[in-house]
């Protein structure tokens, strides 16, 4: 069975080396290594023509950005399974073969990703991403956040064909990953497995909550058509924007009338439809919605304004 990795890269000199020898060490052998080098100005493409691998297929272009060149990736592979890397993430040695025998075992899963170790500037820092296992807190944890690391991703081709892959809307530009993982989640499962099996580094354009962060920006209007699409809302319903902006701790526009009670019950609607009524989420989402609640009107200074409460 053959599968196909996809690693993007751009100026990547400094990771790219270590990146690729992780994946070239798999115990799992029976696969193909995409490389495209989108346009770098510095070292890396004279780096990757120095491996000799014969898994090894490298490729050069003028820079498209990464939702378009990781779309060009999956449409070359030849793989049942598409593998995800980032140029400074590293795989531990039985990562691939132990989600193929997850995935072969589970046929209705789509996609899956696994725990990682993460690194600042290279160094372990005894932190993790630990994120849920199950699909049914994915399915809700996907509601106001991205609940999987990217370079651990395992993904049936078949179903990233069915969705078209990454868009190449800039408005989901980043996190392109975060908007993938949430139209797969509507035609197929998603999972964790729980064991640690890449190291990802993390870096200064990692989420922020902060400020006007396109990032953050991006997610919330995510996270918005995912609460629309589980509360069976009409298209740009503007309570489920202001929740989201609530869930992601942003200020909310104030030329908008704030409705807690509406977002309310959006909330509970669309954790009702994906979380299969687990008693567990729901006492999560009862205490996450309030506490976004209280943080929102702490920060926003605004405790006693009038606002329709009930």
């Amino acid at each position: 069975m053959l599968c196909s990795v996809v690693l993007p890269t751009y100026n990547g000199q400094d990771w790219i080396t270590r990146s690729v020898n992780s994946i070239l060490a798999q115990s799992f052998t029976n696969f193909e290594l995409i490389i495209i080098d989108d346009g770098s100005s510095d070292n890396t493409f004279e780096i990757l023509k120095k491996f000799k691998d014969k898994r090894i297929k490298l490729f050069r272009q003028n820079n498209r950005g990464l939702a378009k060149t990781l779309n060009i990736g999956i449409k070359i592979s030849r793989g049942k399974y598409i593998f995800r890397q980032d140029q400074d993430d590293i795989s531990f040695p039985n990562r691939f073969m132990e989600q193929i025998v997850v995935m072969e075992k589970k046929r209705d899963l789509g996609f899956l990703g696994t725990w990682a170790e993460i690194l600042n500037e290279s160094r372990i820092v005894r932190r993790f991403h630990k994120h849920p296992v199950d699909a049914n807190a994915i399915n809700y944890f996907l509601l106001f956040s991205n609940p999987f690391v990217h370079s651990s991703m395992i993904l049936r081709k078949n179903k990233l064909t069915e969705v078209n892959g990454y868009s190449e809307d800039l408005k989901f530009q980043p996190p392109e990953d975060y908007h993938l993982w949430s139209k797969l989640a509507r035609i197929c499962k998603g999972e964790n497995l729980p064991k640690i099996l890449v190291q990802y580094q993390e870096t200064k354009s990692s989420m922020s909550r902060n400020g006007n962060n396109p990032f953050l920006n991006n997610a919330i209007k995510i996270s918005a058509e995912n609460l629309i699409y589980a509360a069976n809302l009409k298209k740009n319903n503007i309570d489920a924007f202001c929740l989201a902006s609530l869930l992601f701790g942003k200020n909310i526009n104030s030329d908008v009338q704030i409705n807690f009670k509406n977002m309310k019950k959006i909330w509970f609607k669309a954790c009702l439809r994906v979380s299969q009524r687990n008693p567990k989420i729901f006492v999560h989402a009862f205490f996450k919605f309030k506490i976004s609640q209280w943080l929102y009107l702490v920060k926003s200074n605004v405790l006693g304004k009038t606002f329709l409460l009930k």
